[in-house]
């Protein structure tokens, strides 16, 4: 798990550009989050923004690097 540091900037990546769409279709009105923690603060789901989608990222990276080899 060496390469591990090498994912780190399309993890960050991958996050900040869920988080911005995420905030431009909620303000078009495509849809919502109605259980989300600190609700009266975000209208995103911050737990899943900052915790979930950059989980998700590494492993389905971690996953394809180990299809390719």
């Amino acid at each position: 798990m060496k390469n591990s540091s090498n994912f780190l900037p399309s993890i960050l990546l991958a996050s900040l550009l869920g988080t911005y769409l995420d905030l431009y279709f909620i303000g078009k009105g495509f849809y919502s989050f109605p259980i989300r923690p600190m609700s009266t603060v975000f209208s995103i789901n911050i737990a899943f923004t900052l915790i979930g989608l950059p989980l998700l990222i590494g492993v389905f990276l971690y996953a394809c690097n180990k299809m390719n080899s």
